[in-house]
C-alpha cells in the first residue's frame, strides 16, 4: 500500500528508492540498532518501497512503520537511513525528467518529511 501522509514511514531489509534530487548526509550511529547508518534525503518527489521484509517483522525505529513487502511511501521530501551506502544510477523516469534510483540494503528506514503538493493542497485551511 502506498502512503502519502506526512510522518508515514516504512522499514525493511531492502528498500528500493527513486528521486530526482539526492542529498547525502554524514553517517550517524543509531543507538537502537547499535550500528552506523548512512543518511540521505530524497528531494523533488522521492519514493521508497519495501523490496524485502525485516526478519522478524517488527518495527525497529518507528512503531507505526509499515513493514510488509510492497508497502511504499511517496512525497516531496523523504528522509532515508540505510545500513550500507546506496549506489544511485541515473535513469529516464519520465519523458521529460531523469531521476536517480537505487536499493538501500542491510536495513533501511524511510519517512515522509514533506508530503506531495497535491496532498497538501487538499487539506482544509485552518
Amino acid at each position: 500500500m502506498k502512503v502519502h501522509a506526512a510522518g508515514a514511514s516504512i522499514e525493511g531489509e531492502k528498500v528500493a528508492v527513486a528521486t530526482r534530487k539526492f542529498v547525502p548526509f554524514p553517517p550517524r550511529f543509531e543507538e537502537k540498532l547499535q550500528r552506523t547508518l548512512y543518511c540521505f534525503k530524497l528531494n523533488i518527489h522521492g519514493e521508497a518501497e519495501v523490496v524485502e521484509e525485516l526478519c522478524p517483522c517488527v518495527a525497529v525505529i518507528d512503531a507505526t512503520s509499515q513493514l510488509k513487502q510492497g508497502d511504499a511511501v511517496s512525497g516531496t521530501t523523504l528522509w532515508v537511513m540505510s545500513g550500507k551506502p546506496v549506489k544511485f544510477a541515473l535513469q529516464n523516469l519520465t519523458a521529460g525528467h531523469k531521476g536517480q534510483a537505487g536499493t538501500a540494503r542491510a536495513f533501511a528506514y524511510a519517512r515522509i518529511d514533506a508530503p506531495l503538493r497535491q496532498v497538501t493542497q487538499m487539506l482544509p485551511k485552518l
